[in-house]
């Protein structure tokens, strides 16, 4: 908890300077009642909450983790939702439970993180505390693959083999095999011009 605590202070410290363009101010207060407050940047790629909880992960107590992740999530931290849903799919700290952990990724999706499409697929594809529902999680798959352009490849080869309740269509499986050949070549000739 030390190490923990010595790590939010210093992010106090440098989010601001990191996140020069309009911060916002984010407080958290843990089960033992102390209040942090940082600055967290709108463009920043990595939630600052994730580097909190990297002293937890690496020592693998799992307890803090979780209690954290609810602080955050409660605050409206959508990564940190979707961390208690992984908590929950792994008993992480928990008890596992596919449906806790379902109920955490519908609560992200509902507050705006479209990657939550992909684990509520995952869920439904295999089936974790559920009934499976191949169909199910390739509407979810499809959601996530239309608006971020993420899955596209994962959905071609979901539709070439089918699973479970969905049949396989080799049309639907081009389609989405071309637009992740598309989304890998625009990856590519973006990333070599940026070098």
């Amino acid at each position: 908890m030390r190490k923990l605590l010595i790590l939010l202070l210093l992010m106090m410290f440098l989010v601001p300077a990191a996140h020069a363009a309009e911060p916002v101010l984010r407080h958290l207060t843990t089960p033992d009642g102390l209040t942090l407050t940082w600055y967290d940047g709108p463009s920043s790629a990595i939630s600052t909450s994730e580097t909190f909880l990297h002293g937890c992960y690496i020592d693998e107590d799992w307890e803090a983790g979780y209690a954290l992740n609810l602080l955050l999530a409660e605050a409206g931290d959508t990564n940190a939702m979707l961390r208690l849903g992984d908590h929950h799919l792994g008993g992480l700290g928990v008890p596992q439970s596919g449906e806790a952990a379902l109920s955490w990724y519908q609560r992200a999706l509902e507050a705006g993180e479209q990657t939550a499409h992909r684990s509520i697929a995952l869920v439904y594809l295999n089936g974790w505390d559920v009934v499976p529902d191949a169909a199910l999680a390739a509407e979810h798959m499809t959601k996530l693959a239309e608006q971020t352009g993420i899955g596209a490849s994962e959905l071609a080869q979901l539709y070439l083999l089918g699973h479970g309740n969905l049949a396989p269509d080799m049309g639907k499986a081009l389609s989405w095999f071309d637009l992740s050949m598309e989304d890998e070549l625009y990856f590519s000739q973006h990333h070599h011009s940026a070098d």
